[in-house]
């Protein structure tokens, strides 16, 4: 043989085991920067107000993905009111290890989330979920996109069939698009809210305008107050462009805008179509129930419980028509 002919025989070996080689040893500095960077964090801050510690981690997925192994992940992100802490047993993420900036997250086992009212009343929801995945994007070092989805959630205080989140940036206007969803959610009494045990569905989509904004928060730069605080001075508001809900015997659809006011209040008004509003009855123990059952009561065509009114918010209060639906304090 050759000189020639083994050169062509022998360089496509060369040339795999030099790749596979680089493979590999890409991966273990990925893995021992991001091992390091754990440590780094964990008990601290990761971005600005958002503090992560855990028990244990593990680090797999060799020689392709980066698959992070947490376990008792705890997750405390600072509010005006005190944190707001999300625990899980257990907790997997997985990125590859080349490519675009894109992750998918597990949790499993008991979750817990835990915060602080107005009042400085502490509240703990605990559940279990069937499936618990989220995913995220990145474009140059910020978040483009976060999706979020919950199956089966099992709770004394609430159940769901499913529940979902969605936020992206927009390419075509300075603006996040969001959509909230959920279904088949079944309430203990004090959520019900006068409208019954079983809210089967609800939609909110829409723009959070003056999106740039954001852009510091996404980068993991600042604190989701003062980015807030940014978009609240920017004019930045939610355009809410579809709001459907169904709740026990009540049907309601929407759209309008909501911003905050000087005082961190929501401001804003919804339009609303309602049916089955008469059928809440006049005794309901929540005030935005109470409202509409009052404004279906004086409408000609209460006989169905059906009537259009707007749903306002001004200096703290909310309204429906022209009876009052309660108070809602400062978002931060």
């Amino acid at each position: 043989m050759r000189y020639s002919s083994r050169f062509f025989l022998y360089a496509p070996v060369v040339m795999f085991v030099s790749l596979a080689a680089a493979v590999m040893v890409w991966w273990w500095i990925a893995a021992a920067a991001l091992d390091k960077e754990l440590d780094a964090v964990n008990g601290r801050e990761a971005i600005p107000g958002v503090k992560i510690s855990f028990t244990s981690k593990k680090i797999a997925g060799f020689p392709f993905r980066l698959d992070t192994l947490l376990e008792n992940l705890r997750i405390e992100i600072a509010t005006t009111q005190g944190p707001l802490v999300w625990r899980t047993e257990h907790f997997a993420s997985h990125a590859l290890n080349y490519g675009r900036d894109q992750a998918i997250y597990e949790a499993a086992g008991r979750q817990g989330i835990s915060w602080r009212d107005d009042d400085s009343k502490q509240h703990d929801f605990t559940f279990e979920a069937g499936w618990l995945r989220a995913s995220s994007i990145a474009v140059a070092g910020k978040l483009a996109r976060f999706d979020l989805d919950i199956v089966e959630i099992a709770s004394p205080d609430l159940g769901a069939g499913r529940v979902q989140f969605h936020l992206r940036r927009d390419p075509a206007s300075d603006a996040l698009d969001v959509v909230l969803s959920g279904d088949t959610l079944k309430l203990a009494p004090d959520l019900r809210a006068g409208f019954g045990d079983t809210l089967s569905h609800v939609l909110l989509s829409g723009k959070l305008t003056s999106g740039h904004s954001f852009a510091p928060l996404l980068a993991g730069n600042t604190d989701w107050r003062h980015a807030t605080e940014e978009w609240r001075t920017q004019g930045g508001a939610l355009s809410i462009d579809q709001l459907d809900v169904k709740w026990n015997k009540l049907d309601a659809k929407g759209h309008g805008a909501i911003a905050l006011d000087a005082s961190h209040r929501l401001g804003g008004k919804i339009a609303l179509d309602v049916t089955g509003a008469v059928l809440l009855g006049a005794t309901s123990d929540g005030k935005l129930a109470a409202a509409l059952h009052a404004l279906a009561a004086q409408n000609a065509n209460a006989a169905d419980g059906a009537l259009s009114t707007q749903l306002a918010f001004q200096n703290g209060s909310a309204s429906a028509g022209n009876q009052p639906a309660g108070y809602l304090g400062p978002l931060y």
